[in-house]
């Protein structure tokens, strides 16, 4: 093969390379910036941990339901739903039976909630009738949601040594939160919808729904006041769109 040829080749395989390389880059500086946004913004603590359980103030070897976990499955974040603060050891005794309950309003109690709830009941009667058990059963209901909490909340209490996990749901899947009737709704979906939900982990995503939040405050209101439970408000909340 002569010079010219060898040259020629050469300069085509460069010509490759460099484009190959811009291709990657064109792919990954983008990605790296994202990435270096969202470490920035977990470093200043901003946003919300959408876990589960925290660790309870009072005690480092305790855990505790999570006030900002519901926050995920609503799309106005400050109209989200608190649940029970139940507290139970991070490691659990031999001796102990850990129960979760899951669900919506009637499960948490409401409109009795704490003490009305039927899991107060449960605890009473196994206490009673197996007194050498300790029972921990931590309800994890909320007012105004749906299946999509209860699935996301489910995935993770399997994590935290449960002997049984108890569901009562199902009143609420058309106007709770991700329902088809609900004015916190992402559309009709569910592939879409778990994906979107599993995006608001991220800090990132968290200050874009911010932004947007923010402006949206700055040209109108839902009307819907923050709080504890949704009861009050659930007629405006739930009201489908004529």
């Amino acid at each position: 093969m002569s010079k010219k040829a060898i040259a020629s080749a050469s300069k085509g395989a460069s010509k490759k390379r460099i484009i190959l390389f811009k291709g990657i880059s064109i792919i990954l500086v983008p990605l790296l910036i994202l990435f270096l946004l969202e470490l920035f913004l977990r470093l200043f603590n901003y946003g919300n941990s959408y876990s589960l359980f925290i660790e309870y103030k009072g005690d480092k070897d305790y855990l505790v339901f999570n006030p900002d976990a519901s926050k995920k499955f609503f799309t106005e974040e400050q109209i989200a739903t608190k649940g029970n603060s139940e507290i139970f050891k991070k490691k659990k005794d031999s001796n102990t039976i850990r129960i979760f309950v899951l669900g919506e309003s009637t499960t948490i109690g409401y409109p009795y909630f704490h003490n009305g709830s039927f899991h107060r009941w449960l605890q009473y009667r196994l206490t009673h009738t197996y007194p050498d058990k300790n029972f921990e059963i931590i309800n994890l209901s909320l007012t105004a949601v749906n299946s999509y909490t209860v699935l996301g909340f489910a995935k993770e209490v399997v994590n935290y040594e449960p002997d049984a996990v108890l569901i009562y749901t199902g009143h609420n899947e058309f106007y709770g939160a991700m329902g088809a009737a609900s004015t916190q709704n992402l559309g009709s979906n569910p592939h879409l919808i778990n994906f979107i939900l599993g995006l608001r982990n991220l800090r990132l995503a968290q200050l874009i729904i911010n932004i947007y939040e923010g402006l949206k405050k700055s040209f109108g209101t839902t009307g819907l006041q923050p709080g504890g439970d949704r009861m009050p408000d659930v007629d405006a909340m739930y009201r489908p769109p004529l």
